[in-house]
């Protein structure tokens, strides 16, 4: 957000009632939003005797739990009866961090 004095663009704080240089108290607010589109990619591999897929595999990016933009990979290999599934965020320093990991097998339902 960027404030300016209406009348002679003197840059503002919020806190000032009166531009210093005019003495004007009309504003000219401006605010900026920016979007960051996430995206995820899906492949399910599908074969004969395998209900719906024998392989899935998704990774991407996605909103977390804990509302954060987060790195998420998803592979369910139903061939080898494995699930294994990473999910990062980023902390304040740029770094991805693992907050979720399972490598595990898949249950008799798989």
């Amino acid at each position: 957000m960027s404030i300016q004095c209406l009348r002679c663009g003197e840059p503002l704080k919020p806190e000032v009632e009166k531009c210093p240089k005019c003495e004007s108290r009309d504003r000219h607010i401006t605010l900026t939003e920016s979007v960051k589109p996430l995206e995820m990619l899906g492949v399910k591999q599908k074969a004969q005797g395998y209900k719906r897929f024998k392989k899935l595999i998704r990774q991407g990016e996605k909103i977390s739990k804990t509302g954060k933009v987060a790195r998420e990979t998803l592979i369910i290999d139903k061939e080898a009866r494995r699930k294994r599934h990473i999910v990062e965020e980023q902390n304040e320093n740029g770094e991805w961090i693992k907050v979720h990991e399972e490598d595990e097998p898949l249950d008799a339902g798989g």
